[in-house]
C-alpha cells in the first residue's frame, strides 16, 4: 500500500485530493497539513469531508511525516511549493506538483531538486487536458503556419492567475508545434461564476475548423489524475516528468523539457 501525504489539504483542491485517496483501495493516507492559522488544524482529515474518520489529524507540521511518506503530494502556492521540494528531495520522497503560477525561478528550483527525486509537475492532471495538450500539439504539426489559432478558457470568479496554467500550457505545445511565435496566437480569458474548467483552442483556415474542446465537470478529475501519477512514481529515477510520461504521450513537446 502506498502511504500519501498531502499538503494542503484544506483547499478546494486538496480536499478532493484526501477524497480520492480515500477511495482508493492502492493508497493510505498518512498525513495531511495546512497552514499554521487555519482553523482545521487537528480536525481529521477525512471526517472534515464527512466520510468515516481515518485517525489523520489536519497538522501544520510536515517534518512530522518525513519517515512515514512514499509520496507527497502539493497543490499549494508556489512560494509553499518551494519550500516543499526542498524538503522532499531532503527526505528522498518523490513529489507531485499540481501548483500553478510558478515563476521561472521556483521551476529552476524544482528541477534542481529533481536530480535527487522524481518530481510530477503539471498544471493540470486531468487525463482529458493531457489528451487534449497532446492532439493540439498533433494538428499543430499537421497544420504547421497556415490557421489561424485561438485559445479560449474558462475557471471560477476565486481563480487568481490568467490565462490559467492549462491555457498556458497548451499555448506552449501549440507554439512548439506549430514553429509560430507566442504572440501569434491569441489566448482569450473568462471568469465566471464557478467554472470548474473549460479550454477550447480552434484552428481556422479558408476551408474549414477544427476545434477541440475540455469541459471539467468536478474537481475530482483533477485530483484522480494527481494520485494515478503518485503511484507511477513512486520507485521512479530521479527525474523532471509530466503526465505525459504517466500516460505515455511523450510524444508531445514541452519548452520546460527542450533543453533536458
Amino acid at each position: 500500500m502506498i502511504r500519501i501525504v498531502i499538503v494542503g489539504a484544506g483547499g478546494r483542491l486538496g480536499r478532493e485530493l484526501v477524497r480520492a485517496v480515500a477511495r482508493d483501495a492502492r493508497f493510505r493516507l498518512c498525513g495531511a497539513t495546512v497552514r499554521a492559522d487555519s482553523p482545521l488544524l487537528g480536525r481529521d482529515a477525512t471526517e472534515l469531508l464527512g466520510l468515516a474518520p481515518c485517525g489523520v489529524a489536519l497538522s501544520a507540521d510536515l517534518h512530522a511525516f518525513r519517515d512515514a511518506a512514499d509520496v507527497l503530494i502539493d497543490f499549494t502556492t508556489p512560494e509553499a511549493t518551494f519550500q516543499h521540494a526542498s524538503w522532499a528531495a531532503e527526505a528522498g520522497v518523490p513529489l507531485v506538483v499540481g501548483t500553478t503560477g510558478l515563476s521561472g525561478d521556483i521551476t529552476a528550483h524544482l528541477r534542481t531538486c529533481a536530480a535527487r527525486i522524481a518530481i510530477v509537475y503539471s498544471p493540470n492532471f486531468s487525463v482529458g487536458v493531457n489528451l487534449l495538450w497532446h492532439l493540439a500539439s498533433a494538428a499543430g504539426a499537421a497544420w504547421g503556419a497556415s490557421p489561424a489559432i485561438e485559445i479560449e478558457e474558462t475557471h471560477h470568479i476565486h481563480k487568481k492567475d490568467a490565462p490559467s496554467g492549462t491555457a498556458k500550457r497548451l499555448h506552449e505545445v501549440v507554439s512548439l508545434a506549430t514553429g509560430r511565435p507566442r504572440e501569434a496566437i491569441s489566448v482569450v480569458s473568462h471568469r465566471n461564476g464557478e467554472v470548474v474548467g473549460d479550454h477550447c483552442i480552434r484552428f481556422d483556415t479558408a476551408g474549414e475548423t477544427l476545434t477541440l474542446t475540455h469541459h471539467a465537470k468536478s474537481r475530482a478529475v483533477f485530483a484522480d489524475g494527481a494520485v494515478g501519477a503518485a503511484a507511477w512514481a513512486v520507485g521512479r529515477p530521479a527525474g523532471w516528468y509530466g503526465m505525459d510520461h504517466v500516460l505515455g504521450l511523450t510524444s508531445v513537446r514541452h519548452p520546460e523539457r527542450e533543453d533536458a
